[in-house]
């Protein structure tokens, strides 16, 4: 009887063994996945940043080329606008033979 108390407490010692290590790997491996989602959120981070980054850069010189392109329009529809309404002040003031007559130096400008 003795000797099988000795076995048991033997096997009981050796499961707790067992039982420690089994956290203490367990342990282990939930501190790497941390640490390589730790990681993995750094980089995806920086990446983000670097993304954002370049979409503010191109998207600056998109919209500045574009408010360029607009403010080149906006003149040259004033400048339309402004020779539409010196062509209607020549006709009022002209008979339309001679407006014709002078629709080219208008139109040069």
């Amino acid at each position: 009887m003795e000797s099988n108390l000795t076995k048991l407490l033997t096997l009981k010692t050796e499961e707790e063994e067992k039982l420690q290590n089994y956290q203490a790997v367990l342990l282990s491996l939930d501190d790497h996945i941390s640490a390589q989602f730790r990681q993995l959120h750094q980089c995806l981070h920086a990446q983000e940043k670097a993304c954002k980054a370049r979409l503010a850069e191109e998207g600056g010189a998109l919209l500045q080329e574009t408010e360029e392109r607009l403010e080149m329009l906006r003149k040259a529809c004033q400048v339309d606008h402004e020779l539409l309404l010196d062509a209607q002040g020549h006709l009022e003031l002209e008979d339309p033979a001679g407006f014709l007559k002078d629709i080219n130096s208008v139109l040069s400008r």
